[in-house]
């Protein structure tokens, strides 16, 4: 067996490009001119462009916008081992889209770039990325990349319809996918920046399906309604179901409205609460600075699966480690009620996985765990 076969092969693309940028080193070439070759060539070893668009395009980005989502590449690096469960993005960008983002801008030619870029939505075949570019204002500046796996599209949008608006609880959109064959639609709650006076709050929709030929005014505003809570609402987890968009607050409940009723000018929120028993509120929270709690998200969570709306938290008994327990709760949408489901124990829970996993596996060995949040 040859003794390089156990190295990955980005390992040994990375040695070669070092071998060759120490040649050109030797050649006394200029710095710049190296550290660019080494890059180059480390980036494509190590990373894969996902396969060509079909579709690039940008929706309400100004006029430097298409050349902009032209100029961008998504490249990806995937797990080159089973041990290694870790994936990695990055965006490439051409000349020509630097170029459109300096005269957006107004830099020189010879100005730096800021950006930054997040992973926003990861589900179902479909990935948005927040970028902002330039950190001055950065909400000027800010947009939605919304790659689409099922027909490999790609569109870009600014984050708000208006700079005058804010984004309310959180910058995750909701993603909703419309049938048709449409691109997929964000729903995002608002209100007005802090310059503004009044206090309203807003529900913004971009649409791209409902007006494909219309490339600059991709969001719609409508007023939003909001219900009175017993406390600060946190959106934890947005999701979409049956026509509706959720956020949840795994401390309160479940926020949502239609989004068939969207054509209305204004839209109502309805508001579920936990089942009884699991809303913590402010007042039931250590009042102590210095003694730490454990965030709600660590030991429950709400999402759609299989077709239903579920809860599901851990309970530990205190002074009980083995009577942990994993609770479920299905959501009757129609009556707003949580009904329960049978819970079982975390030891029982972890016997059956255990099982299915030394039926294939006769060299991985099991022991007592407790269920813990994912760091």
């Amino acid at each position: 067996m040859p003794f390089w076969s156990g190295f990955s092969a980005n390992f040994v693309g990375v040695i070669l490009a070092g071998l060759l940028v120490n040649l050109l080193m030797n050649l006394r070439l200029k710095y710049e001119i190296v550290t660019g070759v080494f890059l180059f060539l480390v980036s494509t070893v190590m990373w894969n462009a996902l396969r060509s668009l079909k579709k690039k395009v940008a929706y309400g980005c100004g006029r430097h916008g298409q050349k902009l989502v032209d100029g961008l590449t998504l490249y990806v690096r995937r797990p080159d081992h089973p041990t290694d469960l870790t994936s990695a993005m990055t965006i490439r960008l051409g000349d020509e889209a630097v170029r459109s983002i300096k005269a957006d801008l107004g830099l020189s030619p010879r100005s730096a770039i800021q950006a930054q870029g997040f992973v926003k939505i990861a589900s179902e075949g479909i990935l948005v990325l927040n970028v902002i570019f330039g950190e001055d204002d950065p909400s000027d500046r800010g947009y939605y990349l919304v790659y689409d796996s099922t027909d490999v599209s790609l569109y870009m949008t600014p984050c708000l319809p208006s700079r005058s608006l804010e984004v309310s609880y959180t910058s995750a959109p909701v993603l909703r996918l419309i049938g048709g064959g449409g691109d997929p639609q964000l729903v995002l709650m608002a209100h007005r920046s802090r310059y503004h006076h009044d206090d309203d709050d807003f529900l913004c929709l971009c649409t791209p399906a409902s007006s494909p030929g219309i490339t600059d005014r991709p969001w719609d505003t409508k007023m939003l309604r909001f219900p009175d809570l017993p406390g600060a609402f946190n959106a934890e987890a947005m999701f979409s179901f049956e026509g509706k968009a959720f956020w949840a607050d795994t401390s309160q409940g479940l926020a949502y409205c239609d989004l068939r009723a969207a054509g209305n000018p204004a839209v109502e929120l309805d508001f579920i609460g936990l089942p009884y028993g699991y809303e913590i509120l402010d007042d039931d929270l250590p009042q102590d600075e210095l003694t730490e709690t454990e965030p709600a998200e660590m030991n429950r969570t709400i999402g759609y699966a299989g077709g239903r709306v579920k809860f599901i938290c851990i309970d530990r008994p205190w002074g009980h480690p083995c009577n942990t327990m994993v609770r479920t709760w299905t959501l009757e949408l129609g009556c707003k009620e949580w009904k329960p489901e049978r819970g079982l124990l975390w030891k029982e829970l972890w016997e059956q996985v255990a099982g299915r996993v030394l039926r294939y596996r006769d060299d991985v060995k099991m022991w007592d765990v407790e269920p813990r949040y994912p760091c």
